[in-house]
């Protein structure tokens, strides 16, 4: 195995009334992204969320001094769905410093130095083949597709959830996944090698309230990674999912406070994650060092889930 030293992040911490605020700097190059999640202050909420909030400090502080090993993705092809977004992008970076050649596809295209940023909806199956005919065109054989295309929905009652909103979440979170795992299946079995790896949740595994249809598209995600891994088990191309807890991306924008509350509490770490901690373990779950793993829901929760 050949690895080599990458800086990924640098970060700081701004502590607020009510909110916590972290900048996560990718390199030297780039500027640091600022992220903001705001919390009501009730007694409840604030009870919950104070140790959350010292333990996403000391994360953040240790997250700056680690110098992260990546592996060598040098001749690979990688395609991201979801790549503008948060982890998404984190993953991009990650295969970039390694090696890959890197496209992403996403309702607006990513902003990422030296991608191949396609613009599609990955609820749209004929949006998904055209993106992965254009990266097999442009920039060779499709090794490794990330399914990180998804929303969180809105944080509602089930009996208000309408079925424009079920069908909506279903379409990218279940049925976006779908579509990308068929198109690159269908040009990575000829060839004996692929890696495709899926964003599910936690979620998916226990069911958040007010998440009805969140949970159970997730829920299949995990379902469908299991399926299409064993159908695909003797062909050289392995199917993994990763079920993260409540990271910091821009999908917690819109969920209420008591939902993100609901889950920082449940986290026997007390912080939230963070896109580039998801984004290491997706990294290795697309290497070469990935290899009798398949089929299976790796967890990234801070101790919420274990099985």
């Amino acid at each position: 195995m050949r690895v080599r030293g990458d800086r990924h992040s640098s970060g700081k911490r701004e502590r607020g009334s009510g909110s916590l605020r972290t900048y996560s700097g990718v390199g030297p190059a780039e500027e640091a992204q600022e992220s903001t999640v705001s919390f009501a202050r009730p007694d409840r909420l604030a009870e919950a969320l104070e140790p959350a909030q010292r333990a996403q400090a000391i994360a953040l502080t240790l997250h700056s001094r680690m110098m992260p090993a990546s592996f060598d993705f040098t001749g690979r092809t990688a395609l991201i769905t979801g790549g503008a977004g948060d982890i998404g992008g984190a993953v991009a970076r990650r295969l970039i410093d390694s090696g890959a050649k890197v496209a992403t596809l996403d309702l607006r295209a990513a902003s990422l130095e030296g991608v191949l940023a396609l613009s599609g909806d990955v609820s749209r199956s004929e949006d998904v083949d055209a993106a992965v005919s254009r990266v097999q065109a442009e920039l060779g054989p499709l090794d490794i597709a990330v399914s990180a295309a998804g929303v969180g929905g809105e944080s509602l009652p089930t009996t208000e959830v309408g079925d424009e909103e079920w069908r909506r979440v279903f379409e990218i979170n279940c049925h976006g996944v779908f579509f990308t795992n068929r198109a690159a299946a269908r040009v990575m079995i000829p060839r004996g090698y692929g890696r495709i790896v899926n964003v599910a949740s936690v979620a998916g595994k226990e069911g958040n309230p007010m998440a009805a249809a969140y949970s159970a598209s997730k829920a299949a995600v995990i379902g469908m990674t299991k399926s299409i891994g064993k159908d695909l088990a003797q062909t050289g191309v392995l199917v993994n999912c990763v079920t993260p807890a409540v990271i910091q991306t821009r999908m917690l924008d819109g969920l209420s406070e008591e939902h993100v509350a609901y889950m920082v509490e449940r986290i026997p770490m007390r912080r939230v994650g963070l896109p580039d901690e998801v984004a290491a373990l997706i990294t290795f779950l697309a290497s070469e060092e990935c290899s009798f793993s398949t089929a299976a829901a790796f967890d990234i929760s801070g101790g919420r889930a274990t099985y």
